[in-house]
């Protein structure tokens, strides 16, 4: 990046911001932000005059990102917010609502809930748009991340408590995330997004007209910080908050990934119990605080998310001495 910079700083305004923030955002990763917030201001004041309007708030964008890395979060937190501002003003969907997911992340850290929500909700109706325009599956993947963030941030504020829920802000937070999940699902299915603009159900359209007497639908979402599992049955509905992926669970996740692909010789007994007390300790974890909603007999359906697509669910034991719920449903 630095011999990027120093061949097209003398001319390409264009070449030159490209370089820097791609520098900015690399050394914010290495832990440099300090030194990358160096290199934006040198880009600012080689480009002073010079400057279309479309490339300042990417420049903004980029500040924001080593503000936020260095702890800076009043810093970053205005900055994101001016360029969402510019982007609007120059039409760049792109990063503004990336700069509003960013700042509704600052926002969250700050304490300051309201603000975090209306930047996050701003930013991911943007979001929904831009998807619709863009088919390329390629552009979709790379922003998929940024979405997930956005999501990850958005749909714990949404529930308004900490373990024992509002009915209200379930509801949000699960039609939030159907927002989220539907809308990919549909994409991944069709190949492209195409003319579908049907909005995905509500909560209360599900329980009333598609789940059936007796179906219990385990709807998921998996992030670093936290993992959310949405018990829905016709009449109940109850949300559970677990540990995220980046607190030991995806090490578990995928460890057991590799035990159901290699399973235990049939007469080793020591190996087959310790696949069962795996099943049982990851059952009681994910499932624990809705087993008793798991109705003997009834219908299971799960819709998983990201990592807890490498669950075998019908093997999960979710009650200390029951049977895996391949076996009770």
């Amino acid at each position: 990046f630095r011999r990027i910079l120093a061949l097209r700083a003398t001319s390409d305004v264009k070449g030159d911001v490209d370089a820097t923030i791609g520098l900015a955002f690399t050394l914010s990763d290495l832990d440099s932000a300090r030194t990358a917030m160096d290199v934006l201001a040198g880009c600012r004041r080689r480009t002073a005059g010079r400057l279309p309007p479309a490339l300042a708030p990417q420049l903004d964008f980029a500040e924001g990102v080593a503000r936020f890395t260095a702890g800076q979060l009043e810093a970053s937190g205005t900055t994101f917010a001016r360029a969402a501002a510019r982007a609007a003003s120059a039409g760049d969907n792109r990063f503004c609502w990336q700069a509003l997911t960013w700042l509704g992340v600052t926002q969250a850290r700050l304490g300051r809930r309201d603000s975090a929500v209306a930047a996050l909700q701003r930013g991911a109706a943007q979001w929904e748009r831009l998807r619709f325009r863009h088919r390329d599956p390629e552009w979709r993947e790379r922003h998929g991340a940024q979405a997930r963030l956005l999501y990850a941030t958005l749909l714990p504020l949404l529930l308004d408590g900490r373990g024992d829920e509002t009915p209200a802000g379930v509801r949000r937070a699960f039609e939030a995330l159907q927002r989220f999940k539907a809308r990919t699902l549909r994409e991944r299915m069709a190949g492209t997004e195409g003319g579908e603009t049907r909005p995905p159900v509500a909560l209360e359209t599900l329980q009333r007209e598609v789940l059936r007497e007796g179906e219990l639908l385990l709807e998921t979402f998996a992030a670093p910080e936290t993992v959310l599992v949405f018990a829905v049955r016709r009449d109940t509905v109850r949300v559970a908050r677990l540990p995220g992926t980046r607190h030991g669970l995806l090490t578990r996740l995928r460890a057991w990934h590799r035990l159901l692909s290699t399973p235990p010789d049939p007469r080793d007994a020591l190996a087959r119990e310790s696949a069962a007390a795996v099943a049982a300790a990851l059952g009681r974890d994910l499932l624990g605080p809705v087993a008793d909603l798991l109705t003997p007999g009834g219908r299971l359906i799960v819709a998983p998310d990201g990592e807890l697509n490498r669950v075998a669910f019908g093997a999960l034991v979710p009650r200390k001495g029951g049977d895996p719920l391949g076996v009770t449903h």
